[in-house]
């Protein structure tokens, strides 16, 4: 069963058709699980409640179509919205501009996703969901 360490990164790699998708979908309780259990830091999530779930996991899509007119700050400060609800208070704002300065970003935040080349915007998105990471266990 594969299990990764606190900090630790798991990738799925495997050939066309081999369930990739479809346990990622599972994760995303998108699809039901036939049998056996996901467990995430010790949770069943198909028991546990989405708003604790998002604390405790990032998944990223190899195809995110963005039709959202959002900036790079506004991308990163998803990271504290499980927690705040989108009401950023003083310690929300010094953990995105904390997120921001580790990533390198500072001369982007205020950039429009759609302003970025698609390569841009892709990198942008997996170190989204490392950073979110990151924010939840800073």
């Amino acid at each position: 069963m594969p299990s990764a360490t606190k900090g630790g990164i798991i990738s799925l790699i495997g050939p066309n058709g081999s369930g990739k998708s479809t346990l990622l979908m599972m994760i995303r309780r998108l699809l039901p699980s036939d049998k056996g259990t996901i467990n995430i830091d010790g949770l069943d999530i198909y028991k546990t409640p989405h708003d604790v779930l998002a604390k405790k996991l990032s998944l990223l899509r190899q195809d995110n179509p963005l039709s959202v007119r959002l900036t790079v700050y506004d991308l990163v400060s998803f990271g504290r919205y499980p927690y705040s609800k989108g009401r950023y208070n003083n310690e929300d704002k010094q953990f995105i501009d904390s997120a921001i300065r580790y990533l390198g970003l500072q001369d982007l935040k205020t950039r429009f996703l759609d302003e970025l080349s698609g390569g841009s915007v892709n990198e942008l998105l997996l170190q989204w969901s490392s950073v979110k990471i990151l924010i939840m266990y800073y």
